[in-house]
């Protein structure tokens, strides 16, 4: 998605958001160089970041506190991108 998107933002004048999960079944982890150099590209191409939990575990598989943490694991990996936004 980055590539398709995050090479053009203005081309079809819209935005995305990026929601990050740091491990994903959808995608590669991005706690190393590779997921942080997409997180870049897509933050360079002008579109928001937003956080997707940590370990993108559902809620009702975990208890409620646990959950908790794991968006704050990933707000702090996340808050160094000038555009990361708290959406919650």
């Amino acid at each position: 998605m980055v590539e398709a998107v995050g090479a053009s933002p203005n081309a079809h004048a819209s935005s995305a958001i990026e929601q990050s999960s740091a491990t994903s079944a959808a995608k590669a982890n991005v706690d190393n160089p590779e997921g942080r150099a997409i997180l870049d590209r897509f933050a360079k191409a002008g579109h928001m970041l937003g956080n997707h939990t940590w370990s993108h575990r559902g809620y009702n598989s975990v208890e409620p506190g646990w959950f908790g943490q794991d968006i704050l694991k990933n707000e702090a990996f996340l808050k160094s991108w000038s555009n990361y936004r708290k959406m919650f």
